[in-house]
């Protein structure tokens, strides 16, 4: 044969196998139609399986055949770890446990974020008793797949109720995976998972990698609205920094020290108002919570902080500055019970201009668990009439136990 006939027809196969291979593609979505088109298509042989075992059969017959048919297509491709975990689970509908287990081992040795044989070596592990090897296999199968992972959430609370389940997830958290803070928000909404998140948040707070702000406030958040204000409190307080714990107290940061983090409760929290801007500052003789009113009637200030004081007889101080300050329907500190919102004693801020003047007041706590401490304005409706002006600096609000 002439060579450029030789040429002409290795061209025309090449060309042949090129379409072949670009028709199978197009037929993907009919799998069957697919192979008829290439046989060797290992895309449309797995969806085929699938499709097969999608159909729940049950008749022996129709399993042989599927156990035949996925073992020809490993026979031609050894690698490919979804063959090897569409074996096990043909095996497994078999009642071959111990055989499907074996394939997906294999898929996983070969494919170590195999989703079939994942969910399966969970299940089988979980059903072995073996919580911590299910922990490993869950932590690979979120990773690769994170938006499968709601229905790993949904074991996870009652799994992490076996201690070893548990060290396991702890050593596992500590590496800091990027489906930590899913897991954290997962927990506090589940059937008994906020004791859980709670206690990781706390022991993660001795680690390397200790909660991050936002993960801490979703456990923080939750335990309030939970009605766990004790509980939150101490949660609180044993995750503060070395830095942190110097500014503890019955009000956490009283000099009001800048802080870039994000706002958790048991801290101050504020913002600016289309009549009063807040800023806090280092620098004498501005230090401390600047409140500057911008000429506008301001019923809402917003700066407060929540706190836990127990039963007793208490002091609150309010070390102040003002200058041309101007408050024609008042400005005072009130703290008031969170639940039933009573209130329990407010401290009048004066007007005008004056350094560092002191104020205090004595009050009792009763029965209430958690407290807000808060500046309030005396209008409770926006007039015009009434407008708030010049600057007040709060250098220092604290409160001491008298008894």
């Amino acid at each position: 044969m002439p060579r450029r006939a030789v040429a002409c027809v290795a061209a025309f196969a090449l060309l042949l196998l090129v379409c072949l291979g670009a028709l199978g593609r197009l037929l993907q979505a009919e799998p069957n139609a697919a192979l008829g088109v290439d046989p060797l298509n290992v895309d449309a042989r797995v969806e085929a399986i699938t499709a097969a075992l999608n159909q729940n059969p049950s008749d022996p017959t129709q399993l042989a055949g599927l156990d035949a048919e996925t073992r020809a297509a490993i026979a031609r491709d050894p690698v490919d770890a979804r063959l090897r975990a569409l074996l096990g689970e043909v095996e497994l509908r078999s009642n071959e446990q111990a055989l499907a287990e074996t394939q997906f081992l294999a898929a996983h040795r070969i494919s170590k974020t195999e989703k079939l044989a994942l969910r399966r070596l969970i299940t089988a592990s979980l059903n072995k008793g073996q919580t911590a090897e299910a922990v490993r296999y869950i932590d690979l199968f979120v990773r690769r797949w994170r938006d499968q992972f709601p229905d790993a959430a949904a074991i996870l609370a009652p799994l992490l109720q076996d201690p070893a389940a548990y060290a396991e997830m702890l050593t596992t958290l500590q590496a800091n995976p990027p489906w930590r803070g899913a897991l954290i928000r997962s927990l506090v909404t589940s059937d008994g998972g906020l004791p859980l998140a709670n206690r990781l948040v706390l022991d993660l707070s001795t680690s390397k990698s200790p909660a991050t702000p936002v993960e801490l406030r979703t456990v923080l958040s939750a335990l309030v609205r939970a009605g766990d204000y004790q509980g939150a409190h101490r949660l609180f307080l044993f995750t503060l920094s070395d830095q942190d714990w110097n500014r503890a107290g019955l009000v956490f940061n009283a000099s009001f020290e800048p802080s870039g983090g994000t706002p958790v409760p048991f801290d101050w929290i504020y913002r600016n108002t289309a009549a009063a801007y807040l800023e806090s500052s280092t620098v004498a003789p501005q230090d401390g919570m600047n409140v500057r009113f911008l000429d506008k009637p301001a019923r809402e200030v917003e700066l407060r902080q929540t706190l836990v004081l127990e039963p007793g007889r208490y002091r609150l101080k309010v070390d102040a500055s003002g200058a041309l300050l101007k408050a024609p329907k008042g400005l005072f500190w009130r703290l008031r019970c969170l639940k039933p919102g009573t209130e329990i004693t407010r401290l009048d801020v004066a007007e005008g201009t004056y350094r560092n003047k002191e104020n205090a007041v004595e009050f009792d706590v009763g029965d209430c668990p958690a407290q807000s401490l808060e500046l309030r304005s005396g209008l409770t409706i926006d007039s015009w009439l009434y407008r708030y002006s010049g600057r007040v600096t709060f250098h220092n609000v604290s409160i001491e136990r008298l008894q």
